[in-house]
């Protein structure tokens, strides 16, 4: 009879190990989908101004240098994501800072255990193996996490996933504990996770309302309530609001000193200038547009629809009596939706609800810059795909027609994820492909022509015996894209050419055009008058000039180029008082050039 037992189908040895075996199987799945983005290069975007640019922050010989700098002697800076920034110092010192594949490698094994803490969560919040296992299977091959895996930037939704996940893994342990050390302890654990997760990304600051909503839904998820049933507000208000208190506190702590620090950077300067009930309407114009966007992208995604940067929604288009319409239905049918899950589906709620709320950071209701981006999916796409993977496992379960419509519907889901996937992901192989994928689009950004002309730039420079020919290309890329931004010379260009003509400039004075480069810039100056570069390029093609005309100290292009080095001391310092020793020095050059030392 013990025999029998211990073999039975509910023996708990056995469980365990089963469900160990699965989630292993399913991290080594999602690590050998992203495997060949082990080997890839650094995109020139974020990841080399973030990170490649800034060796005294990460190249260090100990951890404990390496925690100096980050923690100390290197802020402010424009991210300031601790725990992230410490990640990437690991990863210098094992492989070499200007090694991409340690940075790549990280990704991959992150992407594995989060889809492994997916798992388990499921599972154990649920009672339902098997639709843990479907979710997660499908929520592994998503179209829409090649960006956060195969761009080293994504190492941030990547971490702050892991600590969130293990957040609602030991919050679910600790309502079921009926200890009420261990629910301490298991408090505590959560209470740690959110604070690494902030120090991961900053999007985590909404993640408490999803603790709460897991809080009050619990019952219902592992299906020990009935939907038609209250929740235990007593409970709620007795135990779980007192406990999100100190969460909240943290959230304060912490979005107060971050935003400090990326408003001393400029970061939330974008020349959005909407405020109050003008900013308000266009929340409600473009924040359903881009919620239809995202449910898109998830479920019939393709190569071709996927971008780092997405024209649409944008506040032109919205702006029609159709589009606010549109986002008008959008709203009308999400609250009918919440309406009908909280009456019959409230296990369902928790998932809907708590898309939302970690969308909360990314609706634009403070900084209004990026809409819609496929790597603020990362993690809360595994919220809507439950909702998606419910209604397909029901939808398989009936007869006839039904039945039929649900497996194709998820067969071509899981297709188009698949597909795209793979696609995707050789794209981002290096800055020559990504950009030139970008490039191709019908909707093109003009941040991918700088972008790619940027790379070929970089190239020319690390490989002079191959400069001839990569300085073509970029000249080629630079030229296609101000003659899409500025078709018509008669009209003022838009805000996209002036860093495009900087582009070209530069092309001309490597190939020995300055009097071209010259041109190219002040018309640059002409459409964006007072830019920091444009002034400092001048300054130097002056100079250049003035040295190989053999102009003696004092004469015209001197001056120029003394002026033009002036007006950038301007612009970047406000005054002489305190200027950085490469600065200084420079500019005591420039004055010597335009003979005028004691200006």
């Amino acid at each position: 009879m013990r025999v029998a037992t211990l073999m039975g189908p509910d023996c708990l040895p056995m469980k365990r190990s089963k469900n160990i075996i699965v989630t292993v199987l399913l991290a080594l799945a999602a690590a050998l989908l992203y495997s060949r983005t082990v080997t890839y290069d650094f995109v020139y975007y974020d990841d080399v101004r973030v990170l490649r640019d800034h060796p005294e922050v990460f190249d260090h010989d100990s951890l404990s240098d390496a925690a100096k700098a980050i923690f100390m002697q290197n802020l402010p800076r424009e991210e300031p994501l601790l725990l992230r920034d410490v990640s990437w110092a690991l990863d210098s010192m094992i492989w070499g800072f200007g090694n991409p594949v340690g940075y790549h490698l990280g990704n991959v094994l992150l992407h594995a255990l989060v889809v492994a803490l997916a798992f388990t969560f499921l599972r154990v919040a649920t009672g339902r193996p098997r639709f843990a296992l479907a979710t997660t299977c499908v929520y592994l091959i998503l179209g829409v996490h090649v960006e956060p895996l195969a761009w080293i930037m994504g190492r941030k939704d990547l971490m702050s996933a892991v600590f969130m996940l293990l957040a609602l893994i030991t919050q679910d342990f600790r309502l079921r504990s009926k200890s009420i050390r261990a629910a301490a302890c298991s408090y505590v654990l959560t209470f740690l996770c959110l604070l690494a997760g902030l120090f991961s990304k900053i999007s985590v600051l909404s993640f408490p309302g999803v603790l709460f909503a897991h809080a009050a839904l619990a019952p219902y998820l592992r299906g020990d309530a009935d939907s038609s049933s209250a929740p235990d507000w007593r409970r709620l208000v007795r135990v779980e609001v007192p406990l999100l208190v100190p969460m909240l506190c943290l959230i304060g702590v912490v979005f107060v000193w971050y935003k400090g620090i990326v408003t001393e950077m400029g970061v939330l300067d974008r020349g959005y200038t909407a405020a109050g009930i003008e900013h308000l309407w266009n929340l409600l114009r473009m924040n359903p547009m881009v919620w239809v966007l995202y449910l898109k992208q998830i479920l019939v995604p393709s190569p071709s629809g996927l971008t780092v940067f997405y024209n649409w929604p944008s506040l032109p288009a919205v702006s029609s009596a159709a589009m606010t319409a549109a986002s008008g239905a959008v709203l009308a049918l999400l609250a009918g939706t919440a309406v009908y899950l909280y009456r019959r589906r409230k296990d369902l709620l928790f998932f809907f609800i708590g898309f939302f709320i970690l969308m909360i950071p990314y609706m634009n209701l403070i900084y209004s810059a990026i809409w819609a981006a496929d790597r603020y999916l990362y993690f809360s796409s595994l919220f809507l795909l439950c909702l998606f993977m419910d209604l397909c496992m029901r939808g398989l379960q009936k007869r006839g027609a039904v039945r039929i419509a649900t497996a194709v519907l998820l067969s071509v889901s899981v297709l188009l994820n698949l597909v795209t996937n793979l696609t995707y992901q050789t794209k981002w192989r290096d800055g020559e492909t990504l950009w030139r994928h970008h490039v191709g689009m019908a909707n093109s950004s003009w941040m991918a022509y700088r972008n790619l002309g940027a790379w070929y730039y970089e190239a020319a420079c690390s490989n002079p015996s191959e400069a001839p020919v990569l300085l073509r290309k970029m000249e080629v890329v630079v030229d296609a894209g101000i003659e899409r931004f500025w078709p018509d010379r008669e009209r003022v260009p838009s805000p996209a050419v002036p860093p495009l003509l900087l582009l070209k400039a530069i092309v001309q004075e490597m190939t020995g055009r300055l009097a071209g480069a010259v041109e190219t810039l002040l018309l640059a100056d002409m459409f964006k008058p007072d830019d920091q570069t444009t002034q400092t390029n001048l300054a130097m093609l002056y100079w250049k000039m003035a040295v190989q005309a053999g102009e003696e100290p004092g004469g015209e292009l001197g001056r120029k180029a003394l002026a033009r080095y002036e007006r950038y001391i301007e612009l970047a310092f406000g005054s002489y008082d305190a200027l950085p020793e490469r600065v200084r020095l420079r500019y005591e050059e420039f004055k010597k050039l335009a003979n005028n030392p004691e200006q």
